[in-house]
């Protein structure tokens, strides 16, 4: 039986999403389990798919080569969906959402030159991911598996 990557890898490459294997089942991420995951496109991402059969989790890098960025809400619970009301009232209604293995949000949204912001205002708990690496779905996490919860792989 096939793992998380194996599984998920086709589906990304069909939508363009260069992917790289990823481990998120410890407590602290253990992270890609490949090196330079950042310079990885379609044909490096499929070799790694026969490579990697049962790695437990699938990642991308946000930004231009994917046509992703990523609001990552890390709060859950009530808190949680208050900050993902108060972010989709600010950047609009994202086509994906997604429940983090820690139980916060990610909200999907079209790249548009956004770069890396880590807690761009400290008192909130949220990331805006317009690079680097992102988990995504079916991932198996720490505490549960990232799932998308609103829309599809295909939006």
């Amino acid at each position: 039986m096939a793992g998380i990557f194996a599984t998920a890898q086709p589906k990304y490459a069909a939508l363009r999403i260069a992917t790289f294997p990823f481990d998120a089942t410890e407590q602290v991420k253990r992270g890609p389990m490949v090196s330079h995951y950042n310079r990885m496109g379609l044909r490096a991402s499929q070799q790694m798919m026969l490579r990697f059969q049962d790695a437990p989790g699938i990642a991308a890098m946000a930004g231009a080569r994917n046509r992703l960025t990523i609001v990552d809400i890390d709060a859950s619970g009530t808190e949680g969906e208050r900050y993902l009301a108060d972010v989709q009232q600010q950047f609009g209604k994202p086509k994906v959402i997604v429940r983090t293995g820690s139980g916060g949000f990610h909200s999907y949204y079209r790249h548009s030159g956004e770069g890396r912001r880590i807690r761009p205002d400290p008192r909130r708990p949220i990331d805006l991911l317009g690079g680097g690496p992102i988990v995504l779905p079916p991932t198996r996490g720490f505490r549960s598996n990232y799932e998308i919860i609103h829309g599809h792989v295909d939006d």
